[in-house]
């Protein structure tokens, strides 16, 4: 069985990346409880509309300073505090909790939450590389597969969810290092997970190749 075991939390604490995965956190699961049934549009509508994203300047290295946090202020104004943790990896309950979160944040959350109404072979918190013409930066966004074994990316840093006819496949510019969800860990690019987190990963390979098409029909 494949892991991925990064350090990105408090200090030196170490967790293998399917611990972010929670989708019977009891916040997750009274969250789950108390919305009405929706698609998977809805669900991912909920993230985007519901987690904001840390205020401040983006950093495509996506090391950026989370600024979080909202309290009540004079005259009923809303005052943010700040802290500075950079590159930290929250867990669902978490995301919930602050109501602030990046792209890992969201897709972490969003990706607990569909465990609810998918299987453990169609959905996944995706790390990678995002890139286009102009920029490749790192990337985390929830995939979920189609019948036939295409991944599609739902990115929760968009402005709202796409309308399902619109959904984008992942290729060519969602290019994932690797999947993982509460059951799972699958590797896709161990050399690109290494190059870009260093010596803060460590990853156990499984003894022999996965296929993805497999995973999505299992």
């Amino acid at each position: 069985m494949s892991d991925v075991v990064l350090r990105k939390r408090y200090g030196n604490q170490w967790f293998r990346v399917n611990q972010l995965i929670q989708p019977h956190d009891f916040m997750v699961d009274h969250l789950m409880q108390t919305l009405p049934r929706r698609t998977i549009h809805g669900y991912w509508d909920w993230v985007i509309s519901h987690i904001q994203y840390p205020w401040g300047p983006l950093s495509w290295s996506d090391t950026h300073q989370m600024q979080a946090y909202w309290l009540p202020g004079l005259l009923g104004r809303r005052v943010r505090l700040r802290y500075s943790q950079p590159d930290f990896w929250s867990m669902p309950g978490e995301v919930l909790r602050d109501r602030v979160g990046d792209c890992k944040d969201g897709s972490v959350l969003l990706t607990s939450m569909l465990r609810h109404v998918l299987t453990e072979a169609q959905v996944y918190m995706s790390v990678g590389w995002y890139a286009d013409d102009h920029q490749r930066h790192l990337h985390a966004w929830t995939t979920i597969f189609l019948p036939d074994g295409t991944p599609l990316a739902l990115d929760t840093t968009y402005p709202h969810p796409l309308p399902a006819r619109q959904w984008v496949r992942e290729f060519p510019h969602y290019r994932p290092f690797w999947r993982a969800n509460d059951r799972r860990t699958l590797l896709i690019d161990v050399p690109g997970a290494r190059h870009a987190y260093g010596s803060n990963i460590r990853i156990i390979e499984a003894s022999a190749p996965i296929s993805e098409t497999l995973y999505a029909h299992a």
